[in-house]
């Protein structure tokens, strides 16, 4: 194609690039080699008119033939190259997309693989997971088993714990029943020789009565530093708490005793040692005696009192020696005979009448223990 049969490309030329599916390629093609033809056949006309000699001879005008103010047409090697420059940028767009495509697909790939990665790594974890919940059953099955066992342990350590406890009570009572079987009991036991007497002095009545004290070892071992004492009380409104009385002067009793400890008498066991009046070492529990003021306090309405009498025995055994007392509490009755004949224990004594010793009577209380170590 030479220089002078260019034509610029014009939109309206029937030339077609591949665009309009409609119409293929090679009709692009084919109506250019039509074209071209056309033309070589007008040039032959032409000079057959004009005789050769290049003058143009005058002839009918074709109603077809494009007026020379048309645009001109694109020839046909020219729409050959651009169709084929037209396909080429539509296999390149298509291999574009394919590449697109196939890079996509690569991707894919990539991610599908990734993602079978992650798929093997949960997996894995699930695994490690159901491994560690399974060592974590395992080992708590483990520690409650050994707490189990340790309950069990700590269940048979306490019964052993409470069996010894009362082995070890029941040894210990045994010992105490050893020790109290082979350790000095004294008893105080009382009576008298002598009349309950009654003098009227000028300030008032007064009371007195000698007594006779027997103290014995009924025990199975040695008694030291023996020693005793008693006191008269009588009851009256306000003062009836004779435990309270005895205890308050026992433990003074009990205070002197331990300021003397050479004080007092040994009893051997099944010995006894009686304190009378006419005994000069035991004269605090000789007699019991009672003032004016006091038996006014306790007279009732008939004139009576209720006597009482409480003693102390202080005495010590053992290695080393220990302190030991007994408290005892005696009533006083008297012996009274009856219209019937019959005799009665009356604890009523009237002010002023004196009774004789056969007929006066020492009676332990209910509460006659109440101090006994």
């Amino acid at each position: 194609m030479s220089g002078r049969d260019w034509r610029p490309f014009s939109p309206g030329s029937r030339a077609r690039i591949g665009f309009d599916k409609s119409q293929p390629e090679t009709d692009a093609i084919a109506e250019g080699d039509n074209r071209n033809s056309g033309a070589q056949d007008t040039a032959s006309a032409s000079q057959g008119a004009s005789g050769g000699n290049g003058h143009a001879n005058p002839i009918a005008e074709d109603p077809e033939r494009p007026n020379r103010n048309d645009p001109p047409k694109a020839s046909g090697g020219v729409a050959l190259v651009v169709s084929i420059i037209t396909a080429a940028i539509a296999a390149a767009g298509v291999w574009v997309s394919n590449g697109n495509l196939e890079a996509t697909k690569r991707q894919a790939d990539a991610a599908s693989g990734q993602l079978s990665v992650m798929m093997e790594q949960l997996s894995d974890a699930r695994s490690s997971a159901a491994a560690a919940d399974s060592a974590a059953a395992i080992e708590m099955a483990k520690q409650d088993k050994q707490i189990s066992a340790n309950q069990t342990l700590a269940a048979a350590a306490a019964n052993q714990a409470i069996a010894a406890k009362t082995s070890a009570e029941a040894l210990k009572g045994q010992v105490a029943l050893m020790q109290a079987q082979q350790r000095p009991w004294i008893t105080l036991n009382i009576s008298t020789k002598n009349p309950l007497q009654f003098f009227n002095l000028p300030d008032g009545p007064h009371a007195f009565m000698p007594l006779d004290i027997r103290l014995e070892n009924i025990g199975q071992s040695p008694a030291f530093n023996v020693n005793s004492v008693t006191w008269g009380y009588l009851s009256y409104p306000g003062h009836a708490d004779f435990t309270q009385e005895a205890t308050s002067r026992c433990e003074s009793f009990r205070k002197e005793v331990l300021d003397n400890p050479n004080r007092g008498e040994i009893l051997f066991p099944h010995d006894h040692v009686d304190i009378s009046l006419n005994d000069q070492r035991h004269f605090a529990t000789q007699a019991i005696g009672f003032m004016p003021k006091e038996i006014a306090s306790a007279a009732d309405r008939e004139n009576n009192i209720t006597i009482f009498l409480y003693g102390c025995v202080d005495y010590m055994f053992g290695k080393p020696k220990t302190h030991h007392q007994s408290g005892v509490i005696f009533q006083l009755f008297k012996r009274v005979k009856l219209q019937n004949g019959q005799t009665a224990l009356d604890y009523n004594f009237k002010i002023g009448e004196n009774i004789p010793a056969s007929d006066i009577l020492f009676l332990k209380t209910p509460s006659d223990s109440w101090q006994t170590d």
